[in-house]
């Protein structure tokens, strides 16, 4: 049995089962994520609910993956009752879903991919709208900080360009002042925003993004909300394109079948 280490501490660190084929084994671990220790300081059943969805939205736990409570709780240095409540939450996320025979496997939402992205364009463009008039001077110089950031960041550096992404988009969401919308973007953000998404992009992709994002600053510096909510809906549009991913087109309606002429 895994000794448990002191109060304040963090567990050491270990990894979770991931999934490498569908024939394995009874007797090896489902999956398999890396594992950066539990800290007493914060709950736990939290700490471990973030771990497995960060772990599930990245591709670390492929769709199809079982996931086991005793697997989980035994790599973590935990027991099954905080993994249990974390199941529990990523059931409600729609990222796990229960099995008819029992258990629960990881839910596979690249088909879900098109509605999310809708959902996520409609929450951001309406937080950059009310941004336009409500955002002030620190959070401007934030926005143009991270730019600059970025500006300077190597293409390669792919982890690094997400942070600084999710960080300009979320210093947006903070300026619509709704702490419930941008609490709902964070949670959307999270199927886009990683490195794994970001390194699909070309480097010319990359230097249009930046692009859009001068345009996104310029528009709410100047207060304009139909300016700002454009540049950023053609912001997202690209990026979701530069995924390897296309929104269905609405189908051109029907034309009327043209009418024979009765022969005489």
């Amino acid at each position: 049995m895994t000794k448990k280490p002191a109060a304040g501490r963090a567990f050491p660190e270990r990894a979770l089962p991931v999934p490498k084929t569908n024939a394995r084994s009874a007797a090896q671990p489902d999956v398999e994520v890396a594992s950066v220790g539990i800290m007493r300081a914060e709950r736990v059943s939290d700490q471990v609910y973030r771990r497995l969805r960060q772990s599930i939205l990245h591709g670390e736990i492929a769709p199809g993956a079982r996931l086991r409570e005793t697997e989980i709780a035994e790599n973590l240095a935990v027991s099954r009752t905080p993994v249990r409540e974390a199941i529990s939450r990523l059931i409600g996320d729609r990222l796990v879903r229960e099995l008819p025979a029992g258990g629960v496997e990881v839910v596979d939402t690249r088909a879900e991919m098109e509605e999310i992205y809708a959902i996520r364009e409609a929450l951001e463009v309406c937080a950059v709208g009310l941004a336009a008039s409500r955002i002030d001077g620190a959070q401007l110089e934030e926005l143009e900080r991270l730019l600059a950031t970025a500006e300077a960041t190597s293409y390669l550096q792919h982890g690094r360009r997400a942070d600084l992404n999710e960080a300009f988009h979320l210093t947006i969401a903070d300026a619509a002042r709704s702490p419930r919308l941008a609490a709902l973007i964070a949670e959307f953000r999270e199927f886009f925003l990683n490195s794994s998404w970001l390194s699909q992009q070309t480097e010319d992709d990359a230097r249009k993004a930046l692009g859009d994002h001068r345009a996104i600053i310029e528009a709410l510096r100047d207060g304009d909300r139909e300016a700002a909510e454009t540049s950023l809906r053609k912001h997202l549009g690209r990026a979701y394109r530069g995924m390897g991913l296309e929104r269905n087109a609405a189908p051109s309606p029907k034309k009327p079948a043209a009418k024979r002429s009765k022969k005489k």
